[in-house]
């Protein structure tokens, strides 16, 4: 399947992969083209894995699982990033990553991410995406951070 993979340093590699988990130290990648047949990537220099052909809940304006009352999920990236998903059936951690789905407001749709557990600086279950009060968010507008 094409997979993106996207690198701490802000590299993204796109390319095709039979893997579906982080369960080794490392995760394939076959590269068209040039002199590469095939990568091998340290799993402490991902990210994350973007799988491109799994694509769920395509066409609506916002994350389906919104209504559902699903306990919220907040990963904190050691390069700052942070990305909020849902602990639904499709979340589980597997080996060295996280599996899981992920909103994204571009496609409008559902994609699925293999998240290295070496890239997490801590994920958070929450009630709130944003727990701070009213005064906090006057004070502070932009401190939540954003999320993709």
């Amino acid at each position: 399947m094409k997979v993106q993979v996207r690198f701490l340093d802000g590299e993204i590699m796109d390319g095709e992969s039979d893997a579906a988990t982080l369960q080794r130290m490392g995760f394939p990648v076959s590269l068209a083209g040039g002199n590469n047949q095939i990568a091998w990537v340290s799993l402490a220099s991902i990210k994350y894995v973007v799988l491109k052909g799994d694509h769920f809940a395509e066409g609506g304006d916002s994350d389906p699982r919104i209504h559902q009352d699903l306990v919220k999920v907040v990963m904190h990236f050691v390069d700052g990033e942070t990305l909020r998903s849902y602990k639904d059936d499709s979340f589980s951690q597997q080996g060295e990553g996280f599996n899981m789905l992920v909103w994204d407001p571009e496609s409008k749709s559902l994609v699925r991410l293999l998240v290295s557990l070496h890239a997490l600086k801590a994920l958070f279950f929450v009630n709130e995406w944003d727990a701070r009060s009213e005064d906090e968010r006057a004070q502070f507008p932009g401190a939540s951070g954003r999320y993709n």
